[in-house]
């Protein structure tokens, strides 16, 4: 019987739990609370499951009963950039769990100890360490993986790769090591990689490379070195690389490579070169498959016509912010199937009207960024396939009347910033495809209606221009399709050009009946 008033809760009798027992319960519960450096959860979906770390832990216990599409395991992002969040994989900590994909991110330090993934089901196809503090693998951690085809250990804080590391990944076809800080590689690391086809060893701090370090990499075609710190390669580097297609060694330190070295990449397709210092007109003519070719921040100030002459496959190439002042008359001639040109960024003056003669699948061109003062009428005539021109940022005073004649497929063309005062009435006849004419701050006072009859659709930018808002200009108020603002008069300074006053125009003013007669054929 409970009495009134009694602290006793229903159906427990006073005296059950002692007053000891209570305290010690007390200190358990403060205890766990302050203590959560052992705790893990895992939350549970029909695809797979998401496990929290906390504190300095190992591997959750998973659910082996099914076979799960991803398992992840995380820490919080705030731990993970103070380092506080620590986890151990054992031998054999995930042993039975079945996982097609699993992954480790936000943690503050990870040791991955031998043995680690022994035992994994599921046929796991990739493991994924992604943006933790500091990442130690042991030797043999990868042991049991032979199924593996991919692996990242992506922004890890890697400084180095024990030898035969990989040695247990004898299917592996992606390796991605971006964004650490390696320094050497030994020339065992990647031993045992014989199916290895892409290697990413994008921005670490790598500044040699040897023979030895790719020999075991037959089969690869996609090797990216990108932003390390290269001052070297030794001729015979990529000699055990012969099906190598895509090779990125661009924003290092290399002062030069020779022919030699690319000699046995029969089957290259892509090349990154950016910031080369030196580029002999022979270097590339081993390689008759090259499709991409990036030069960007080289230094080249002249381009003859031994620099691609047996590149004859190229689509794209990249020439910007290396100096250039001169391209020879036929420096172009092999390149007909190219189909993206960049050449923004350089000191060039003149191009003259060979210079893009055979250029037939020319599809964008950019020409920015220099010091042209003058362009051939007929320097884009055989540019039929051309979507894209960028002639902004130059010292052009005016553009002739057939310049962009040919052009009947563009969409876009700027030629912002540049000098030009007036256009030629029939400067754009036939861009009846042109979706952007840009003509911003070209000190252009006004425009002829006729200047866009043939363009039906293009958006016109006009910002930054003295444009005088007359009468002249009024055509501009029923093509809305115009951003600029009046300078002049006083009146309308400031005004949009598509809305200031146009009340006293008479559109059967004898000076302006061209140019509304022709407003009214095109766009009413």
């Amino acid at each position: 019987m409970t009495m009134i008033g009694s602290t006793a809760r229903p159906g427990v009798r006073r005296g059950d739990v002692s007053e000891e027992t209570r305290r010690w319960l007390l200190i358990a519960v403060l205890v766990a609370a302050l203590l959560p450096t052992t705790r893990a959860g895992c939350s549970y979906s029909r695809y797979g499951t998401v496990c929290r770390i906390y504190g300095n832990s190992q591997v959750p216990s998973i659910n082996t009963s099914y076979t799960f599409d991803h398992i992840n395991i995380r820490g919080g992002e705030q731990e993970y950039r103070s380092g506080s969040e620590r986890l151990t994989i054992q031998a054999e900590a995930l042993k039975n769990v079945k996982a097609k994909k699993i992954k480790f991110y936000y943690i503050g330090n990870i040791t991955c100890e031998p043995r680690a993934f022994s035992g994994v089901g599921g046929d796991l196809n990739l493991l994924q360490f992604y943006r933790n503090g500091m990442l130690t693998i042991l030797d043999e951690a990868f042991y049991g993986l032979g199924q593996l085809r991919i692996l990242y250990l992506l922004d890890n804080h890697m400084k180095t790769l024990r030898r035969g590391i990989f040695s247990h990944l004898s299917q592996l076809e992606i390796l991605i090591i971006r964004r650490n800080q390696l320094e050497p590689i030994h020339e065992e690391t990647f031993n045992g990689l014989n199916q290895l086809k892409y290697l990413d060893l994008n921005r670490n701090s790598i500044r040699t490379l040897t023979r030895a370090m790719f020999a075991p990499l037959s089969q690869l075609e996609t090797l990216d070195l990108t932003h390390n710190e290269i001052e070297a390669i030794t001729d015979d580097t990529f000699d055990d690389l012969n099906k190598l297609k895509n090779l990125y060694l661009g924003k290092n330190r290399l002062k030069r490579v020779s022919r030699t070295m690319f000699a046995p990449l029969s089957h290259l397709e892509k090349l990154d070169l950016r910031q080369i210092q030196t580029v002999t007109d022979d270097l590339f003519y081993d390689l008759s498959h090259l499709k991409f070719l990036g030069l960007n921040n080289a230094h080249l100030t002249r381009v003859s016509r031994l620099t691609f002459m047996n590149c004859p496959h190229l689509e794209k190439l990249f020439l910007g912010n290396i100096k250039l002042e001169t391209i020879d008359d036929e420096a172009f001639d092999q390149l007909g199937q190219l189909k993206f040109l960049y050449l923004s960024n350089n000191r060039l003056k003149i191009v003259n009207h060979n210079t893009f003669k055979h250029l037939s699948q020319l599809e964008e061109l950019y020409l920015s960024n220099n010091r042209l003062e003058t362009i051939p009428g007929d320097t884009f005539d055989s540019l039929t396939q051309l979507e894209y021109l960028n002639l902004e940022n130059n010292s052009l005073k005016t553009v002739s009347h057939t310049m962009f004649s040919h052009l009947s497929r563009l969409m876009y063309l700027t030629l912002e910033n540049n000098k030009l005062e007036t256009i030629p009435d029939d400067a754009f006849l036939g861009l009846g495809r042109l979706e952007t004419l840009r003509l911003t701050n070209c000190s252009l006072s006004t425009l002829s209606a006729t200047l866009l009859s043939s363009m039906s659709h293009t958006f016109l930018h006009l910002g930054d221009n003295p444009l005088v808002c007359d009468c002249q200009l009024a055509w501009v108020q029923k093509y809305k399709m115009v951003r600029g603002t009046c300078a002049n008069p006083a009146t309308a300074s400031g005004q949009l050009v598509t809305s200031y006053d146009v009340s006293e125009c008479n559109p059967d003013d004898t000076t302006n009946t061209g140019i509304f007669a022709s407003f009214h054929r095109y766009y009413n």
